[in-house]
């Protein structure tokens, strides 16, 4: 979607345009008006409700799946590969951070589970999962809750097929060494016993242990809570599976009652074979009674999750408020926070520092939220606005993120957003994902922060790029973002964060500034801005963050679209193109690649009629990134003084900046904000493309009559020349010599001194832009071309190689084949050549050609309709060499 809009700090939107089809159109709906695309700043203390976490009934017209989108193929980019596993009616799966839907075993195996698509007007309450062996290749399950004749009968909620549909909400999974779990609960509607939406909790385990392809299957569902009545309403839950000090399975579970507004936690008693005999519920962390409380509309604190080590120490945490902390009058602490109890005995019993204490907690400390606090500007001015505001104080959302590490050391990842006594300021660049750790041997005792024995903090990631852009509802994408841990189990110090966060695009360019100076009333295209994932990692335990990869770099393309919606975004939505979200990780990854799952709304088909991505169909990703060093460049930042193709930044875009970008692709490398300028193309590389990217400046169009579509490179008599069939843009020449190698440029070109080489020991690069057909290079001695690239101003073409007395051909096309197959003959030199067929007794069969040649490439066709099936051998030769390719015959 590109979309044009007056930025103010206030962010009243005067004005949209929708770039649509190369023209600009105004824009004047009612919705418009109302849903600015951005937002700097929000009211700062709001409650989590349970609105956001379950679907909400119809705001505007459904959409029919025959408006369905095509679902976003992710290439490998920088190490990354995404998987499309399956989809969901709509993704409210996935929404809450304390579910545990992706996880992994010793072994390697991986499971995941999300609420699976099974047909329109079904019902979206289907559970589907997939199971993996390299994180590359998933094997998708279909239906493991029972859809059409689940254990509690069926048929309540939102996306009702009938009345035996079932109602999967919030999966999670398991991973033994065995088995694979799966863990929900069902929405089974309101209850005579007063439970407002009936949660409750089952699980299945695939009964074959870990599947391959087709032969696994999973058993019918069982309750989880044995204990289970219409009083209860359990819902979010976040489990762990661990062994225990006997060195046997073991299962913690806690989730969240929304009737009886608490938290509660379930050990098992025995997991054996596979089955799984809970015990029953306890209270662990109290709200109502510790906290400040929480009703049925909502709460300012989040359900709790679960993590356990391997040495029975494990962590159950929220984050919230203490008792008064909402007015400013908490005797403990008055930050939004990180509030939990841990576990040394592998989750039997749970405290805080006071074991005897039920309402006693861990939290971090109010020194390091000063230490923090402190890190901060202390006032933001508001240019537009003409007012100042003091920085004393945060914020924290509602997702987040606790995980062990294989030392027994707590992480907690959230967001933490500045704010003065009213305001949360989503632009400052203090905004962000914040990480948080303790080694564990000091948690009664914390030392100073920041120190080897106290509370360290770091900041993975500015979101302020990101939070300030509104969602489809008109509330900040933070309502959308999400952020999750993952470790290495050999390498403790590897720490592994992955989230969505929306792309370079984010930083807009200016459409109109009004012709004047007041930056205020400056309107703002953001075409191509979408949310994607990013990938960080820390070699140090979370102290220091590598620079971030973007994992699936997608940008929006209203080419893109279906081509029923016009060119622009379906009624109501702000934001339609691929939007990755709500990104989770197992506890452990490996030290060189994180593992993932994540999803991506199909904006073309929504059964609910609401705006937001997890409404709407979405496609679910398994992703596995390799991150081996800090090697990729820093996030660009959206106050860049560069200008792309502006290298030498003079002001202007000519050959002299052609002339920068060829002194770094022959060495001598750039660094800095020339080379961000000289990456004109924005691929992360610098090289030919950027140059004729330039060069499409420079020339008029016109002046280049017909593109190359292939040049061909003759070595003679040591000279090279090319041969090409339009208007070569650049080339780029790699050449192998021995030590007295010398050579000149003798390539007549379209602009002036725009080639040049440079020689280091027995290589020589070489870069000519906008050469002529003819002769390149006069060399004084033999060398070799070891790599030619050729371009247009579109991309890369075809180059060809043809060397003095050689004879090359090409791979068989098609082969196997029935009944002809084709190739091409590369002749370096003329002479006589001789091209036949022979069989595996080495008889010969055919003859293809037999006679003189000119030097050059030719295209050749075998038609062995009169053979029969089986291996023959096609032979090229001249005078000096014979080559040889095997085909295959099949009829």
């Amino acid at each position: 979607m590109n979309l044009t809009l007056t930025q103010t700090k206030e962010s009243i939107m005067n004005r949209i345009f929708i770039s649509l089809l190369g023209s600009v159109f105004l824009f004047a709906s009612v919705f418009a008006e109302e849903t600015p695309l951005r937002s700097t700043k929000a009211v700062k203390m709001q409650k989590l409700e349970r609105s956001r976490l379950v679907e909400n009934q119809p705001t505007l017209e459904a959409r029919s799946a025959s408006y369905w989108n095509k679902p976003y193929r992710h290439e490998n980019r920088n190490g990354a590969l995404s998987v499309l596993v399956d989809s969901s009616g709509n993704g409210y799966g996935l929404v809450s951070s304390v579910t545990r839907p992706i996880d992994g075993n010793d072994d390697g195996n991986m499971i995941m589970s999300y609420r699976q698509y099974c047909g329109v007007g079904t019902t979206h309450g289907q559970l589907g999962g997939a199971v993996t062996e390299d994180g590359e290749a998933w094997d998708a399950y279909f239906n493991l809750n029972a859809n059409g004749n689940p254990p509690w009968g069926g048929g309540a909620g939102v996306g009702n097929g009938s009345e035996t549909t079932a109602q999967a909400r919030y999966p999670s999974v398991m991973a033994s060494e065995d088995y694979p779990y799966v863990l929900w609960n069902e929405y089974t509607g309101a209850q005579a016993g007063g439970s407002q939406y009936g949660g409750r909790i089952y699980w299945t385990y695939g009964d074959l242990g870990w599947p391959s392809g087709a032969t696994g299957s999973f058993t019918y569902p069982a309750g989880l809570d044995l204990l289970w009545d219409e009083t209860k309403d359990l819902w979010t839950a976040s489990p762990d599976m661990f062994l225990d000090e006997n060195d046997e399975l073991a299962v913690g579970v806690s989730a969240a009652d929304w009737t009886r507004s608490n938290n509660y936690y379930f050990r098992s008693d025995v997991v054996e074979d596979g089955y799984i005999v809970m015990g029953e519920e306890q209270i662990v962390i109290d709200e109502p009674n510790c906290l400040t409380a929480g009703d049925a509309s909502g709460s300012f604190n989040t359900p709790p999750m679960i993590s356990m080590g391997d040495d029975g120490f494990g962590v159950m945490g929220i984050i919230g408020y203490f008792p008064g902390a909402d007015t400013g009058v908490s005797e403990i602490s008055n930050y939004h926070q990180p509030i939990f109890k841990v576990t040394n005995d592998y989750g039997l019993t749970w405290s805080g520092p006071d074991a005897s204490d039920p309402c006693s907690f861990y939290y971090l400390g109010d020194d390091l939220w000063a230490d923090m606090i402190s890190s901060f500007p202390s006032t933001l001015v508001d240019e537009c606005g003409g007012y100042e505001y003091f920085i004393i104080d945060f914020f924290s959302y509602y997702d987040f993120d606790y995980k062990v590490d294989a030392n027994g050391d707590i992480h907690i990842l959230m967001s933490v957003i500045p704010s003065d006594d009213y305001y949360v300021f989503f632009d400052m660049a203090e905004t962000g994902w914040y990480h948080f750790t303790i080694d564990s041997d000091y948690l009664d005792n914390p030392g100073q922060v920041n120190t080897e024995t106290g509370w360290n903090w770091s900041m993975v990631a500015s979101m302020s790029d990101t939070w300030v852009f509104n969602a489809n509802d008109g509330a900040s994408t933070i309502w959308e973002s999400m952020a999750t841990l993952s470790f290495s189990k050999d390498n403790p110090d590897v720490v592994w964060v992955a989230l969505n966060k929306h792309n370079d695009y984010a930083c807009g360019e200016i459409a109109d500034d009004f012709g004047n100076d007041d930056p205020c009333d400056d309107t703002y295209d953001y075409a191509g801005t979408s949310a994607d994932i990013y990938v960080y990692k820390s070699m140090d335990g979370g102290k220091t963050w590598w620079n971030p990869i973007n994992a699936t770099d997608s940008m929006d393309d209203v080419n893109d679209y279906p081509a029923e919606w016009g060119g622009v975004c379906p009624t109501g939505l702000l934001w339609c193109g691929p939007e990755e979200m709500y990104v989770h990780a197992p506890q452990y990854s490996t030290e060189d690649a994180m593992m993932f799952m994540y999803q991506m709304p199909n904006w073309g088909f929504n059964e609910i009629g609401d705006l937001l991505g997890a409404d709407h169909m979405n496609r679910v990703y398994g992703a596995v990134v390799e991150v081996t060093s800090d090697t990729e460049p820093d996030p660009v930042d959206c106050t860049q003084s560069w200008v792309a193709g502006d290298v030498n930044s003079d002001g202007s875009i000519n050959v002299l900046d052609i002339q920068s970008i060829i002194v770094h692709i022959l060495g001598n490398e750039l660094d800095g904000d020339p080379l961000l300028a000289a990456d004109f193309n924005a691929d992360g590389n610098v090289d030919v493309l950027d140059i004729l990217a330039i060069v499409n400046i420079i020339l008029s169009p016109r002046d280049v009559a017909v593109k190359a579509t292939s040049a061909t490179l003759i070595v003679n008599d040591n000279n090279l020349s090319m041969d090409a069939d339009g208007q070569v843009g650049a080339i780029e020449l790699t050449l192998s010599h021995n030590e007295e190698f010398s050579m000149d440029l003798t390539a007549k070109t379209i602009l002036d001194g725009v080639a040049a080489y440079n020689t280091d020991g027995n290589t020589t690069k070489v870069v000519i832009v906008t050469p002529l057909n003819g002769e390149l290079i006069q060399a004084s001695g033999s060398f070799e071309v070891l790599e030619a690239v050729a371009a247009n101003t579109e991309g890369y073409i075809t180059s060809n190689i043809i060397r003095p007395s050689a004879i090359e051909i090409s791979s068989a096309y098609p082969n196997p084949f029935n009944p002809s197959t084709s190739f091409n003959v590369n002749v370096g030199s003329a002479g006589d050549v001789s091209i036949m067929v022979y069989n595996v007794n080495g008889q010969v069969v055919d003859m293809i050609h037999e006679g003189p040649m000119n030097a050059g490439i030719y295209s050749m066709t075998w038609n062995a309709s009169d053979l029969s099936s089986g291996m023959y051998i096609i032979k090229a030769n001249n005078a000096d060499v014979t080559v040889s390719q095997k085909v295959m015959l099949i009829k």
